[in-house]
């Protein structure tokens, strides 16, 4: 390995290559790039002696473009960091990259209703396919769709992720989501494209819903994504639920069965007084206790997340 010459992205793709399979792979990076794939591959117990520092940064020097550029997905953190954040900029350009999230069929279709619904345009770019017609849901998936962006769109006044300072219970299992993943990502971009503001975080999961009612966008809430289930059970789920509590969704985007939609509910019940049927709360918790038990693969027992919810395993 070393004496290899790229661009930006190109470093980025190789090492989304490199990661790819759960035995990470040997890849050569410039110097730059080094301190968050080290934090990458330590964070899932890879070899770090893997990475080879020889690469040899080309700089593209993009166009300044006086905007801020937005990850835009349908769920609420992105939309949530849109809304405090877009009277930053002298304007703003949103987002979506097709196929990275390939498990999430119906996510781009939700993010344009709410980009319409907002009255915003959404620009889209098309992630390269993967073998079977799929991207593979990548450990750098946020950090590749930041490079993707600087590369589609020019250099930014700033960019803004759907990122918290403090990750959900699902979240935690990921780097990409994390803080520290955005942040050393972020001196990298800042190296191969050039100077741009990193949009501050939202403090945690209640913060992204209390700007969505402080801004008086509450309503579409009712439209945003960000329930796990794939698309042809939630149908099933919901009437399950139904049955069950008597509990109807207010978003048919929701399986209101998963992990994510009793984290919704509950959040939406206890901060926000939207009404749910109490059976069905009682079966919300169980859920977030249940999937606060469960071992998580980087960040250990996400106590933090519960407290804000009142709960104690």
């Amino acid at each position: 390995m070393g004496n290899i010459a790229k661009t930006g992205m190109g470093f980025v793709f190789d090492l989304y290559k490199a990661t790819l399979t759960a035995e990470f792979q040997a890849v050569t990076l410039p110097p730059g790039l080094i301190p968050y794939a080290e934090r990458l591959y330590t964070m899932y117990k890879q070899n770090v002696g893997l990475l080879d520092d020889k690469g040899e940064l080309v700089t593209t020097n993009p166009q300044s473009i006086d905007v801020g550029l937005f990850s835009f997905s349908g769920g609420k953190d992105s939309l949530a960091v849109f809304l405090k954040h877009r009277h930053r900029y002298s304007g703003t350009i949103c987002c979506y990259v097709a196929g990275a999230s390939p498990a999430y069929i119906g996510e781009h279709s939700r993010a344009q209703d709410v980009a319409t619904r907002l009255g915003v345009s959404l620009r889209t770019i098309q992630l390269r396919r993967g073998k079977n017609g799929f991207l593979q849901e990548s450990v750098i998936k946020n950090q590749l769709i930041h490079a993707m962006m600087l590369d589609e769109f020019g250099l930014p006044q700033g960019i803004g992720f759907g990122a918290t300072e403090m990750v959900g219970l699902q979240s935690m299992a990921f780097f990409h989501d994390s803080k520290q993943a955005f942040e050393l990502f972020h001196r990298f971009a800042e190296i191969a494209w050039g100077d741009h503001e990193f949009a501050p975080f939202l403090e945690d999961e209640v913060d992204s819903y209390n700007t969505i009612f402080q801004t008086g966008h509450e309503d579409l809430l009712n439209f945003t994504a960000s329930c796990m289930t794939r698309p042809h059970l939630k149908r099933s789920l919901r009437l399950d639920v139904e049955n069950r509590f008597g509990q109807v969704s207010y978003n048919d985007y929701d399986c209101c069965a998963c992990y994510k939609c009793a984290e919704k509910a509950f959040i939406l019940n206890r901060y926000f007084d939207r009404e749910y049927v109490g059976d069905y709360l009682d079966f919300c918790k169980d859920l977030i206790l249940e999937k606060a038990r469960s071992p998580h693969k980087m960040n250990g027992f996400p106590a933090q997340c519960l407290g804000k919810l009142g709960l104690v395993v």
